[in-house]
């Protein structure tokens, strides 16, 4: 048995200047690639290379006739080296070029497995999806027969493997999802196969681990928040290279080729369609394989169970700061997500109705939840969770340990009968008429204990299961359903280390000075230049500026904005993007077309008095933290 094939060396660069500098390019090599790469990271260089670009024999994935083409016109430039940066396409291609002389495609078939090595291969790839810089296999739409095949040879392994995670940057979110997605397919194939020995699945293995635990990034903070991840997307890629290049993939891979050589649907989204039926079937058929996994772990008990309990937890954050918080469950009969809901947990942003279903999906045959929600506690007296820290040492210790990856330092210590009877008498201190009028000035409001900060349709999609289950089953069995709890975290709003950070907006394909003009016209009196009001910063090509809304009707500066853009794009067209950071803001809205606004950031005293005035806040108002705070989840939960 085969248990781990390695075949081209693999090297890593900061840059590609570096990478350059080390293989020493020249008038001896061929680049293979596309211009919009090329242009931007290599054409100030002036290399010696001869340069062929991709798009110019064809669009879409590899096909027959276009690796011919650019077979014909690599073998003109007398290379004695195929250097490839790009995509699946590009590199596909590439390893026909190490093998192929006069040949046509179809020839070449019929030559394989042993096909002669013309041409020394250097693969370099600028998506996070293939992995096949390390493979000996190229995918080829064979249009003379309809479909894709692979085609295989030991000559078709890269002699260098190249990672530069600098050329990802540019990559857009679309092709990065669906290029990732193949990836995860790639390594969950390959750890299923019967081919799979514990070498493919370390690599495997740890590829899921990487992209899923990217994905819940993702998620949480948006499309931006992928970037300061893409070098660990593109190494979990390259990792999946190495599993399935030895133990294959399956029928996912089997049953999307035809779906792509026929629809030319991309290869990672036709990956996509068929990745969850064939899971499913796998598991009708054989309940007791790889994928049940899970299963046994809690039948056997790995995972060390305490019912009602509290855990006090200290995160020390990226940043140094040390992050104070409460571990336990919620009852979801006291949560409400609609907006201007009196519930006791209510949600700080607009819950998007669409996102539930899918995760319900998920969640409803799901045996344990590992979620990251956070509620917030408005506490400036410090009553709840600040009295812990100076008696932690009274309490059972859990766990002390770093986290990789900069997610910092987590202490966590489970309460005492006591400490929990001291905590649920401060919470209910906070709920009382009178702590409510001395907090937010307003008599006979229903009470607010908890806000949603993180999370939110997480619990959203846990209230919905909960609500599907009561619907078939007795009333008197409701408070015994694991489902009506849900697992979170408790945080006060007051905590030094909790930083509330503005999301700003993009709009892309849209005329600035109009959405301006248009912006002063929605509000009477709005006017360039700071004063009394809601003032938000804008910047597009060689511009940068303030507008200021006089008399708003909303709480809050976002508010002022997302209703304006709301209509516009509606009106007008074009699309936004919600972008955390100024820098990345000013970026964006400086390019053609684009145009920035920069939100101030909301005060910690805002957040509940604005949610119990407006009922929820506009989307994408606010994030907490950074993505390297949040990579982790502490806890698990039996919800089955």
């Amino acid at each position: 048995m085969k248990e781990i094939i390695w075949k081209p060396e693999l090297h890593r660069f900061s840059s590609c200047k570096e990478f350059v500098e080390e293989f020493r390019l020249g008038a001896s090599d061929l680049i293979l690639t596309n211009e919009y790469i090329y242009q931007p990271y290599f054409g100030a260089m002036n290399l010696e290379c001869a340069v062929l670009y991709q798009e110019q024999y064809g669009m879409g994935e590899p096909t027959d006739v276009m690796a011919e083409a650019i077979l014909r016109d690599a073998a003109a430039t007398g290379c004695n080296r195929v250097v490839a940066i790009g995509g699946g396409t590009v590199i596909d291609i590439a390893k026909v070029l190490a093998v192929g002389g006069g040949e046509s495609i179809d020839e070449l078939y019929g030559m394989a497995p042993e096909l002669p090595k013309r041409r020394e291969l250097v693969l370099i790839p600028t998506t996070c999806g293939t992995g096949s810089e390390v493979t000996n296999i190229s995918i080829l739409n064979r249009t003379r027969l309809g479909t894709k095949m692979g085609l295989v040879g030991p000559a078709m392994y890269a002699d260098a493997a190249v990672l530069i995670p600098q050329l990802l940057e540019g990559l857009p979110f679309g092709v990065f999802a669906t290029s990732s997605i193949d990836a995860l397919v790639h390594a969950v194939e390959s750890s299923l196969s019967p081919k799979a020995t514990p070498y493919t699945k370390l690599f495997g293995y740890k590829a899921i681990e990487m992209l899923i635990r990217g994905y819940q990034t993702i998620a949480r903070e948006g499309r931006e928040a992928r970037l300061p991840l893409l070098e660990d997307f593109l190494i979990a890629s390259n990792y999946a290279g190495f599993a399935f290049g030895t133990a294959g993939c399956a029928a996912v891979h089997a049953m999307s080729y035809p779906l792509g050589g026929k629809y030319h649907v991309p290869h990672g989204e036709s990956n996509y369609a068929m990745f969850t039926g064939v899971l499913k079937n796998y598991m009708e058929i054989k309940q007791d394989g790889e994928l049940a996994v899970m299963n046994r772990y809690l039948a056997e008990g790995v995972f060390q169970t305490m019912p009602g309990s509290l855990f006090y937890i200290e995160r020390t954050q990226s940043d140094g700061k040390v992050r104070h918080g409460l571990i336990g469950m919620v009852d979801l009969d006291q949560y409400d997500f609609t907006p201007g809901s009196g519930a006791l947990i209510r949600a700080t942003e607009g819950t998007v109705l669409s996102r539930i279903p899918p995760r319900v999906r998920v969640r409803q045959d799901a045996p344990v939840e590992l979620p990251h929600v956070m509620l917030l506690i408005h506490d400036p007296d410090r009553t709840v969770i600040e009295p812990l820290t100076a008696v932690s040492g009274e309490m059972e210790q859990l766990y002390d340990f770093d986290l990789q990856q900069g997610g910092g330092h987590l202490k966590g210590w489970k309460l005492t009968d006591a400490q929990m009877d001291a905590v649920a008498d401060a919470l209910a201190a906070m709920c009382t008429p009178e702590a409510m009028e001395k907090k937010y000035g307003l008599k006979d409001a229903a009470p607010l204990l908890f806000a949603v900060g993180d999370g939110n349709h997480s619990l959203a999609t846990a209230k919905q299961c909960y609500e599907n289950l009561k619907k078939v089953t007795p009333e008197d069995q409701w408070a015994g359903l694991p489902a009506r709890y849900a697992l979170v975290e408790v945080v006060n709003n007051h905590d030094d280390a909790l930083q509330f950070e503005p999301i700003h907006r993009v709009l892309f394909g849209v005329e600035p000075e109009q959405v301006l003009e248009a912006m002063k016209a929605a509000y009477p009196g709005a006017h360039e230049g700071e004063g009394e009001g809601h003032t938000i910063a804008y910047t597009y090509a060689g511009h940068t500026g303030t507008i200021t809304v006089p008399n708003p009707r909303m709480q809050l500066a976002v508010g002022t904005l997302q209703t304006f853009l709301d209509a516009y794009l509606k009106e007008h067209g074009g699309e936004v993007d919600y972008i955390h950071g100024d820098e990345v803001t000013d970026e964006l809205g400086s390019k053609s077309g684009n145009i920035g606004f920069k939100l101030p950031a909301m005060g910690k005293e805002q957040l509940f008095k604005t949610v119990m005035a407006d009922g929820v806040l506009p989307r994408k108002t606010f994030s907490m933290g950074h993505a390297q705070d949040k990579r982790y989840y502490v806890e698990a939960r039996k919800i089955k």
